[in-house]
């Protein structure tokens, strides 16, 4: 992965789904390790695409499969329970149907990996491409 420079603004409070025992690529990770998360990525799509996310861990693709971000009106959004110390980039591709794409041939967001910090509950990201 492409790691030059990360811009990330962390403010407080939003919802999670899902789960304890995460598994990640150095071993499970206990639930007390995980932080709730609210990713947010701006002006990063044309008519066609969809930004997707991917990361270091089984939950996020292992940088080989990344899941669909949910469209709003001027940005994307992924609600998830993460292990501190996760890192993920925003990739976008076409449009498709389903909830996941390859990482094969998606336009990877520049810069450092984004990284889960403790006490971080939304990330209102710019991703360059």
């Amino acid at each position: 992965m492409p790691k030059t420079s990360r811009r990330e603004f962390v403010t407080g409070g939003c919802a999670a789904i899902a789960g304890a025992g995460i598994l990640g690529s150095t071993g499970t990770v206990a639930a007390s390790d995980t932080q709730a998360l609210t990713i947010y990525a701006s002006d990063v799509t044309q008519v066609g695409e969809a930004a997707y996310i991917t990361g270091d861990i089984e939950a996020l693709g292992n940088w080989e499969t990344a899941y669909k971000m949910y469209p709003q009106s001027s940005y994307w959004k992924h609600e998830t329970e993460l292990p501190v110390g996760t890192e993920y980039k925003i990739v976008k591709d076409e449009w498709v149907d389903g909830v996941e794409v390859s990482t094969d041939g998606v336009t990877w967001e520049t810069g450092e990996n984004h990284v889960v910090e403790d006490g971080q509950t939304i990330a209102n990201l710019y991703p360059d491409f």
